[in-house]
């Protein structure tokens, strides 16, 4: 995760993005880019059309822009956690449309992870219906990491990640990035399956102790898989989130459309009623 783009509009949800993107690229010793697009539909006031548009443009501009110097502050002096060097983060300000605009310089500068701050109860509420955030998951050609940041999530520090997983393939090498993730932050990863179905309990218990001898070399506090049973996903999931603290969800969508490729909509419903747990989404 060298290059993290925060889309930003200034709002308080977005400013909390920031702060969750300024945690990991201390950590990681990533350089951050924050960015502002900016549209406007004001009736004309500087007489012909023409000047109206350049010199409302340019005010525009101006405007935005002292906003991104003043909110750039408190970063200013902050530095790497191993004191490498001084925080790196840019800034860009620019005329245009947020959603094609974060997908094309995604698209064109080839960023490793894109924060984002929700309005929702938490991130996977506006990471459903958020279409900015929706289409970047979606664009095939976009293949970073995207983390959702709720409007009231509590930066602690990353301590503790939910992988919700369905025994796929290709849980393990999703898994491995989630370990080295984790391990800059000193955390442990807990691989989650929920069954709904009792006669797949055998099948399920094999496919977990499978897991678990995939990675009998790592040390039991760095990873741990937990089998629950339950009615739903949804409760198998809101329980468990109620009963441990966790600061971050982590899920993959599959090849499914996107609003069922987060396990079952059932479960993204479920996760979306947490306050505070932002969702690292994770493309392959």
């Amino acid at each position: 995760m060298g290059k993290i783009l925060v889309p930003i509009d200034f709002s308080d949800y977005s400013k909390n993005a920031l702060d969750y993107a300024v945690v990991i690229a201390k950590t990681l010793k990533s350089s951050i880019t924050v960015f502002h697009s900016f549209y406007f539909s004001t009736p004309p006031e500087y007489g012909t059309l023409a000047n109206y548009m350049a010199m409302a443009i340019e005010d525009e501009q101006k405007r935005f822009e002292e906003q991104m110097k003043e909110l750039l502050k408190v970063y200013e002096n902050q530095e790497y956690d191993d004191k490498s060097g001084t925080l790196q983060i840019n800034s860009i300000v620019k005329l245009g449309l947020p959603k094609e605009d974060i997908t094309d310089i995604v698209r064109e500068q080839k960023y490793d992870l894109i924060v984002m701050g929700t309005r929702g109860a938490t991130g996977l509420d506006r990471l459903l219906f958020g279409s900015i955030t929706a289409s970047i998951v979606e664009d095939e050609d976009i293949k970073c990491t995207l983390l959702a940041v709720p409007k009231d999530a509590k930066n602690r520090g990353i301590k503790h990640v939910l992988y919700g997983m369905d025994y796929e393939e290709d849980d393990v090498p999703v898994i491995d990035e989630l370990l080295e993730f984790a391990g800059y932050f000193e955390a442990k990863v807990t691989c989650l399956h929920v069954n709904t179905d009792e006669d797949m309990i055998p099948s399920d218990k094999l496919e977990k102790e499978i897991l678990q001898d995939t990675y009998w070399f790592t040390p039991y506090n760095k990873i741990k898989f937990e089998l629950v049973k339950s009615e739903s996903i949804k409760s198998g999931v809101d329980g468990y989130i109620k009963d441990h603290h966790v600061d971050l969800v982590a899920v993959m969508p599959r090849k499914r459309s996107f609003l069922e490729s987060l396990f079952h909509k059932s479960v993204s419903k479920s996760l979306a009623t947490h306050s505070g747990v932002p969702v690292l989404v994770i493309k392959k």
